[in-house]
This record gives C-alpha cells, structure tokens and sequence, in this order.
C-alpha cells in the first residue's frame, strides 16, 4: 500500500516537472502567445480650401435657401456654409461669439443694443458689407421674424457701427442674431431681383459675405 502510493505521487511529480518544461519551451510560449495585429497608420487628412458644397436636400421642405425673411429650418441648415450672421451661433448654452458684428454693448438702462461691425468684408458681389447693409437686412428680416419682435428701430452710428433700439431686454437677441434673425445677404442683390420682377427673392442663389481672407463658394 505504502509502495503504490509512493509511485503514484512519483508519477504525479514527474508529470508536473514534464509540463513545466514543456511550457518553457520557445515553440509552446510562441504558440501560447497571441499574434499581434500590425497598426496600419492612416495619414492625416488634408483640409481642403474653396471647391463645390453640394447639399442634397428634399426640395418640399426648402422654401428659399437665399433670402432670410423667407428661410425656414431646412433652409437654414443649407445656408449655413455660406451665409453668416452677426454672432458666431453657440455650439453649447447661450453665449454666441464674434462673427460678423465684433463686439457689442448694451446701454445702462438695456434699452438698445450698439454693435460694432468687422471690418474687410464684402459681399460676393463685391459690394461692401457695412451698417447700412446691418439695418436694410434686419428690417427685412424683423418682418418674419419673432425673434426680432424687441427691436423697434435700427440706427446707423456710422459706417461700422449699429444700434439696435429696443422695446425690451432679451437674453436671446445675441443668440439669434447667429441664426436666420441675423444673417447678412447682399442687399444690392436683393434690390436687383426685385427690379427684375421676380416674385421669389433669391431663392436659390445667396449673395452672402466673406472676409477677405476667406476662400470664396461656389454656387451650384
């Protein structure tokens, strides 16, 4: 009894001693080991300056991609690439920064809104994009639009400066003059067209701005 259980446990020694040996072999460890996947390494993409946009878009919900007083939300989200307003529309909260209009200032009593004007722009008919431009687009666009229902006048200060007059404070206004309330188009275009007869303003070929420095769009 005393000898089987001595060879038993010899044998259970031996064949873990085997086993130890085996998994240090090389060829065990290679095999044990997973293969690594090789990183492919995909180059930085190239940005891109001027070309062709093309939006494809159902043309039932577009109602006029070129004129703001007529946009509606399909409108705007095609127009954005190449119209801009006077802010620079809050991705996040509230806050809207810098665009078109440089900086702005309320009066002490929060009854008008004074907005100086970037200078260098023009439109991409050449024409100057300046305060007189501000004051015949924000006329238009307060007559469709609610979000300028606080604005009771427009005055031009001088050549890049606007003071909106209101009839009460909004914590919106500079929010909205980022979006459709506040875009900017040709106004010499829109005169153009409407001295032609056409009865749809625009609809499908903005004039909007560009900086200088900025590469010009193609219309489609």
């Amino acid at each position: 009894m005393r000898l089987k259980n001595g060879l038993t446990l010899l044998f259970f020694v031996g064949s873990a001693f085997t086993a130890l040996l085996w998994l240090g072999h090389p060829a065990s460890i290679e095999a044990a080991s997973p293969k690594s996947t090789p990183t492919v390494q995909t180059p930085a993409a190239t940005p891109q300056y001027g070309g062709v946009l093309k939006v494809i878009e159902s043309l039932l919900s577009m109602r006029s991609f070129g004129y703001p007083p007529q946009m509606g939300p399909i409108d705007w989200f095609c127009a954005m690439p190449a119209v801009e307003g006077l802010t620079a529309y809050p991705e996040k909260g509230t806050t809207p920064g810098p665009l078109l209009a440089t900086s702005w200032k309320y009066s002490p009593d929060y009854k008008s809104l004074t907005l100086t004007l970037r200078k260098g722009v023009k439109f991409h008919d050449g024409t100057d994009f300046n305060a007189q431009a501000v004051k015949y687009n924000l006329t238009a666009n307060k007559t469709s639009r609610v979000e300028l229902a606080s604005v009771i006048s427009i005055d031009v200060i001088d050549d890049y400066t606007v003071r909106l007059n209101l009839s009460r404070y909004s914590n919106l206004l500079l929010k909205h003059l980022g979006s459709i309330p506040g875009f900017m188009v040709s106004p010499t275009a829109v005169e153009r067209t409407v001295r032609s007869g056409r009865q749809q303003i625009r609809r499908d070929r903005p004039v909007q701005v560009r900086q200088l420095s900025a590469a010009s769009f193609s219309e489609v």
